[in-house]
């Protein structure tokens, strides 16, 4: 089987490209925003989050190169950076975590992922810097 994918990519006013998305038949993917590790500090996704579905809270912590998912009874889960927004845990039930943000662009929450496939986008609100 094959699929017809499109990728279309997108630049500011000085040219350079910002970011792209992606059509694979007639679904678009995306936009995804350039990612730049020197602008794009990890402290931005430091706070308290909240999962109302959990009742529970977790602490994301900002290290030189990864973030650290904290809780209360669970071993910490490293997160290393994979695209801007999104991170790679080494937990199997932390697979895949990609922060939000609202509409001034200031991160609002996040969602994980996990590799098991038997949980999607359990959702995160930011609580606290």
């Amino acid at each position: 089987k094959s699929y017809k994918i499109l990728f279309t990519f997108n630049r500011d006013e000085t040219g350079k490209v910002s970011g792209f998305s992606y059509t694979i038949g007639e679904s678009e993917v995306g936009p995804y925003k350039r990612f730049d590790p020197e602008t794009d500090g990890l402290d931005l996704f430091a706070g308290i989050y909240y999962c109302p579905g959990l009742r529970t809270e977790y602490a994301v912590i900002a290290n030189e190169n990864s973030l650290t998912l904290e809780h209360l009874y669970n071993d910490p889960v490293n997160l290393q950076r994979v695209g801007a927004d999104s991170f790679r845990g080494n937990a199997w039930w932390c697979s895949e975590v990609e922060f939000q943000s609202d509409p001034a662009g200031s991160i609002s929450g996040f969602k994980i992922n996990c590799d098991q496939g038997n949980m999607t986008n359990l959702k995160f609100v930011k609580m606290e810097s």
